[in-house]
């Protein structure tokens, strides 16, 4: 408090008295905002802060209400705006800020209408922030503003051609010279002007930015989404046929297409603000298709299409969209739309169309394929035998992959066994194919015994015999850190060099083990091997051979040597069930009583050999 004291609060007031002062000059007017502002915090601390909230509320209001919007960004009286606005939006939230609610809404909705991108931006989170905790009673004005949102969808296909057109400098000798109505027509994002002005002999050069308005900016389209559905979530009777309303405009805005050109266009930002608002959109519908979802399956083929043409489009530089757009995808796969990507699912065992190209998505990729394998489970037994070689073929590799988590190892895994029933109705029409596909998801199951067995697992045990031999901390989960472990140190006959490559021969691993989930891919292997082994005595194979034992007939002699490999491998990797870490931070020694799940995994495994 002492420093609130510091500064008396009739100073601020003064300040106030200089924004009320109609004959006061914008610097000291903005002067006064920006001191103001930057003691924000400490005025709304104050005992005096009740009185400093009605008398700013009444001046700022009227700022706003009296002085006409500005579309150069570094005039005076557009940093007084906006510092004005951004100063509402952290009044914090008490009961004394209630009685103002309904007049800061009506002048934040009047701004979205009249003002540049910069406010409206500031002016939306005002009206999320009010809505959020006040809850203010339904009112016209809701309806209104719903209206003004489906305006700016229902001409944004007309402004296409012209939002990746405009976006050049303008040049010009004087601002004066500026035709501020053309431009503000055609502009959907920020512009440079450079003002050239002859002194003497010399010319100087100034720059200034010229700012959307706010009803065609791309950024504001991008907010808008969020806020009809917030106004949708507390009014939700009100305005439910508004929210209907919004469907063929949403669809329509997804599936429009920026040509090779736009897209490729240096102005980069344009388009990916543009892609942005699209996926905001279709975020937007991700939300409302289990309320309309008999609306929006009538036109399932527009969300299909337009789904597919964002996963295209989007730039490799805009990870956050990438996943924004997975994650509207997971939502709409969760509902009986899934079954109309069936005709087109085989497009999005494609990486390059799913995750994109570039080395910022590795991060999505875990998001990407449990996406993809959720809708590809859902909609199994509807699949053609080519589009679930394509699942087994892409899962398969990811079983394998060290660069996902054990996790997303183990997911995919439960994925390929779960499509082993699939591949058998396909056998009774193409054995032969179907057969093949069972021997290759044995191999990749055989291989991953292999791999935890010779690999994985003895890193782990020797991480544990160095912990119980020099007390290094392991937690209670059974997570045990490897990022002290050199593979270098491990005797030849346990790790092939070429097996440790993926690991990085005489350096470090990965940063942490956990043994629970190297238990959970274990046991969910050996049910996969299991539900394989099902999937070949009861598939409809062809078998010409007479007169040998029905093993023979099943079983070739490579599929035999897997079987040979499977009962070595997995008994190795079986071992990583004697991995005790107690509460007491040790390996426990001598003989251990086994767990129920190590039972059940046992069982399943004799089930098999």
């Amino acid at each position: 408090m002492a420093l609130i004291e510091s500064i008396p609060v009739n100073t601020f007031r003064n300040y106030l008295n200089i924004l009320n002062d109609s004959s006061a000059k914008e610097e000291l007017k903005l002067k006064a905002t920006q001191e103001l502002s930057e003691h924000f915090e400490m005025i709304i601390q104050s005992p005096a802060y009740p009185s400093f909230l009605e008398n700013s509320l009444k001046i700022f209001m009227r700022i706003l209400q009296d002085g006409e919007p500005q579309f150069i960004q570094e005039n005076t009286m557009q940093h007084i705006r906006k510092l004005i606005l951004e100063m509402i939006h952290r009044l914090p939230i008490t009961e004394s800020l209630r009685q103002h609610v309904k007049p800061i809404i009506t002048m934040m909705l009047k701004i979205l209408k009249t003002d540049n991108e910069e406010n409206v931006l500031v002016s939306l989170r005002i009206i999320i922030e009010l809505h959020k905790h006040f809850r203010p009673s339904f009112n016209p004005e809701i309806q209104l503003f719903l209206g003004f949102v489906k305006d700016i969808y229902t001409n944004l296909p007309n402004h296409l051609a012209y939002i990746f057109e405009t976006s050049s400098d303008i040049w010009i000798n004087d601002l004066k010279d500026l035709h501020f109505d053309v431009l503000l027509s055609e502009a959907y994002s920020v512009r440079t002007i450079h003002v050239e002005k002859q002194l003497d002999s010399n010319s100087q050069q100034q720059i200034y930015n010229l700012l959307p308005r706010g009803i065609l900016s791309l950024k504001v389209l991008q907010e808008l989404p969020i806020i009809v559905v917030l106004m949708y979530q507390i009014y939700k009777n009100a305005v439910h046929q508004e929210v209907a309303e919004f469907i063929p405009l949403i669809l329509t805005t997804i599936n429009l297409q920026p040509t090779i050109t736009q897209r490729n266009s240096p102005q980069k930002e344009i388009f990916v603000d543009f892609m942005g608002a699209q996926i905001k959109t279709l975020s937007f519908l991700a939300y409302i298709v289990r309320i309309f979802q008999e609306v929006v399956i009538t036109s399932s083929l527009s969300v299909t299409s337009g789904m597919l043409n964002l996963m295209r489009n989007c730039p490799k530089e805009a990870a956050h969209l990438r996943k924004e757009l997975l994650i509207a995808a997971r939502h709409i796969f969760a509902t009986d739309l899934r079954q109309k990507f069936i005709p087109s699912i085989d497009n999005l065992f494609d990486e390059d169309l799913l995750i994109g190209k570039g080395i910022t998505l590795d991060s999505i990729r875990p998001l990407a394929y449990s996406t993809l394998a959720d809708l590809a489970h859902h909609v199994r037994q509807s699949l053609s035998l080519d589009v679930l070689i394509k699942a087994v073929n892409l899962f398969s590799k990811n079983v394998h992959d060290e660069t996902l988590a054990v996790g997303i190892q183990t997911m995919s895994c439960k994925l390929l066994l779960n499509l082993v029933d699939c591949l058998r109705h396909h056998s009774e029409i193409e054995p032969q194919k179907s057969r093949a596909i069972l021997s290759k998801l044995l191999k990749v199951f055989v291989k991953k015994f292999e791999t935890i067995a010779k690999i994985q697992l003895p890193l782990i045990i020797h991480k544990c015999k160095g912990q119980s031999n020099f007390g290094a901390p392991t937690n209670t989960t059974g997570t045990v850190s490897l990022s002290l472990i050199n593979v270098a140190d491990l005797k030849d006959d346990q790790i092939s060099n070429e097996q440790t490559k993926s690991y990085g021969t005489g350096s470090q691993w990965v940063n942490s083990v956990n043994v629970a989930e190297f238990r959970s891919l274990v046991k969910t292997l050996v049910g996969g091997v299991k539900t394989i082994t099902w999937g070949f005595f009861n598939s409809k194979f062809q078998i010409s051979e007479t007169g040998l034992p029905q093993h023979e007939k099943l079983f070739s002699p490579e599929i035999l040597c897997s079987y040979i490999d499977l009962v070595h491998y997995a008994m190795e990797a079986l071992d990583i069930y004697t991995i005790n870490v107690n509460p007491n931070q040790q390996r426990t020694s001598g003989l251990i009583s086994r767990s129920k799940e190590e039972k059940e995994v046992l069982e399943h495994f004799s089930g098999i050999v």
